[in-house]
C-alpha cells in the first residue's frame, strides 16, 4: 500500500529496515535474558526462603539471638542479587533505548522526507499522510511482535519444565481397577532381597539385600543406626517410591501386582508430625472413612480407642470444634490422638506408626502410648511401628537389628541382649549411658506387628 501512494518513501524506509531489526534482536535479547535468568530465579527464591524461614521459626531465632546472623545471610543474598541486577539493567536500559530510538529517528525522517517531496511537486499531502500511516502501521506491528519477546522467552521456559516433568519416570497411580484387588487380606509381609536408592541420591544405597519375613500375629521390631532405612520401609509398602530390585509381598502377593488404591485403603498412616486440614475435629477423623458415611457412635468408638473421646467431648462444641489453621488450636498430643483415631475409623488391616510419641511430653507420651499399646493388643492390625521407646520394642516377639541396608540380627530382647558382641545390645547400652535408663532408645525401633506366625530371616536374606 505504501508503494501505492509514494515509492520513494516507501523505498527510503527499506533502507531502514536493518537498523531496525538490529534494535528489535537486542531488544529481544534482552528479554529472553532478563526471562531465562535461572540463576536470578535462584538468587530471588534463595531471599524469600530465608526470610520465610525466619518468619515460620521467629521464637528460634529469637531464642538464640540469631537476628543479625538471619538479618546479614539475607543482606549478603541481596546485595550480590542487586550487584547482578544492576549490571544487567544497565545492558537492558541501552538496548531498549537502542531499539525505542531506532524508529523515533525512522518517523522524523520520513516526515522530513515526505515534507521535502511535497515541497517539490512530487508528492501530494493526501499521499504523503497515507503513505506514512502505512508504513508506521508497519512499525508499530513489528514494535508489537518484538514486545512479545519476554513473554515467548517465558513461555520457552515454561514449556521447557513441562517437558522435563513428562521426562521423568513417571510413578503411575491407577484410577481403580487397574491390578489386584483381593476380597480379602490377612497382613503377612515379606521383603524379599530389596535393594533401593531414592532418587535425589542415587548414589546412597539403604537397602542392600533387606530381608525379612513376617508371619501373622507376630511383632517384630526393626532397630539400628540412625539414617539405616527405618522410614523407607513405610514409604516402599506405601508405594512412593519402587525397590530397585526384590519384592515386598503381601499375603504372597507382590504388591506392584495390586491396585494401589485398594492396597492404601488396607493401611492407616500415624506419623511423628501428624497433619490435621483446616476444618472441625469430625472433618478431620471422617477422613479416615474414605467418604463412607459416619456416625457419632463411631466416632466415638475410633476416639474412645485412641483415648481421644474425652478432651473431644470436654469442647464446647465437641466434634464441631475447628482445630484451626495448622492445627494450632490442638495440642500435640491431641493432634496424635486424632490422627490415630483417624487411622483407627479407617480399619486398616495395616497400622503404620511412625515415632508416634517421639515430639510429646511425658504426659502425652503416655496417654499416646496407652493408646497404641491397645491397638497392637489381639493382633487387629499389622502394624509397623518405628519408636523411640525401649520399652516399646522389648515386648516384641521378634527383634530385627538393620545396618548396611541388611538385616544382621534377629531374635526376642532376651537373646539378643545375650549376645555380648551384638549390635542390637551395643545400642542399648548407648542409650542407658545417654541417661535413658533403659527406658529411652536413642536409636529408633521399628515394630512390625502381624497376626499369628513366628518372623524369620527370609531365605533370600
Amino acid at each position: 500500500m505504501a508503494m501505492f501512494y509514494s515509492w520513494q518513501m516507501s523505498l527510503a524506509t527499506l533502507g531502514t529496515i536493518i537498523p531496525m531489526s538490529i534494535g528489535g534482536v537486542i531488544e529481544m535479547q534482552a528479554a529472553q535474558g532478563v526471562a531465562l535468568d535461572s540463576n536470578k530465579a535462584q538468587e530471588g527464591g534463595e531471599a524469600g526462603a530465608t526470610v520465610a524461614s525466619a518468619v515460620v521459626g521467629v521464637r528460634t531465632v529469637h531464642a538464640f539471638g540469631m537476628n543479625e546472623a538471619v538479618l546479614g545471610d539475607y543482606r549478603v543474598i541481596l546485595e550480590k542479587k542487586m550487584k547482578s541486577d544492576a549490571k544487567k539493567s544497565s545492558i537492558a536500559g541501552i538496548a531498549l533505548g537502542y531499539s525505542q530510538g531506532v524508529p523515533m529517528f525512522v518517523y522524523a525522517f520520513l516526515f522530513w522526507l515526505g515534507a521535502y517531496l511535497v515541497n517539490q511537486g512530487d508528492l501530494n499531502f493526501e499521499d504523503m499522510l497515507a503513505a506514512l500511516f502505512c508504513l508506521i502501521s508497519v512499525s508499530f506491528s513489528m514494535g508489537d511482535a518484538a514486545g512479545l519477546a519476554g513473554d515467548q522467552a517465558a513461555a520457552k521456559k515454561a514449556v521447557a519444565r513441562c517437558f522435563g516433568l513428562l521426562d521423568l519416570a513417571e510413578e503411575r497411580e491407577p484410577a481403580g481397577g487397574e491390578g489386584a484387588r483381593p476380597a480379602e487380606c490377612a497382613g503377612a509381609l515379606e521383603f524379599a532381597d530389596l535393594k533401593f536408592a531414592y532418587p535425589e541420591r542415587p548414589d546412597a544405597q539403604v537397602y542392600d539385600g533387606f530381608s525379612l519375613s513376617v508371619g501373622a500375629g507376630q511383632t517384630v521390631a526393626l532397630c539400628g543406626p540412625s539414617g539405616g532405612g527405618k522410614s523407607t520401609c513405610m514409604a516402599l509398602l506405601l508405594g512412593f517410591y519402587r525397590p530397585l530390585a526384590g519384592s515386598i509381598t503381601l499375603d504372597g502377593r507382590d504388591i506392584r501386582d495390586l491396585d494401589l488404591r485398594w492396597l492404601r485403603a488396607q493401611i492407616g498412616y500415624v506419623g511423628q508430625e501428624p497433619v490435621l486440614f483446616a476444618g472441625t475435629i469430625r472433618e478431620n477423623v471422617v477422613y479416615g472413612a474414605g467418604g463412607a458415611p459416619v456416625g457419632d457412635a463411631e466416632l466415638d468408638a475410633a476416639a474412645g480407642a485412641a483415648r481421644a473421646l474425652d478432651f473431644v467431648k470436654g469442647f464446647p462444641r465437641g466434634w464441631e470444634t475447628d482445630v484451626g489453621e495448622k492445627s494450632s488450636l490442638l495440642s500435640g498430643g491431641q493432634k496424635q490422638r486424632l490422627a490415630i483415631a483417624r487411622a483407627i475409623l479407617k480399619s486398616p488391616k495395616i497400622l503404620l506408626l511412625d515415632e508416634a510419641t517421639s515430639a510429646l511430653d511425658n504426659e502425652n507420651e503416655k496417654l499416646v502410648q496407652a493408646a497404641l499399646d491397645d491397638l497392637q493388643r489381639g493382633g487387629r492390625f499389622t502394624t509397623l511401628v518405628i519408636a523411640h521407646r525401649l520399652s516399646t520394642i522389648q515386648g516384641a516377639n521378634s527383634i530385627a537389628v538393620v545396618s548396611g541396608g541388611q538385616v544382621k540380627q534377629l531374635g526376642t530382647h532376651e537373646a539378643l541382649m545375650k549376645e555380648e558382641s551384638g549390635l542390637y545390645r551395643q545400642l542399648v547400652q548407648a542409650a542407658e549411658r545417654g541417661g535413658g535408663g533403659g527406658n529411652k532408645a536413642k536409636v529408633a525401633a521399628t515394630v512390625v506387628a502381624v497376626d499369628g506366625e513366628e518372623a524369620s530371616p527370609s531365605p533370600k536374606g
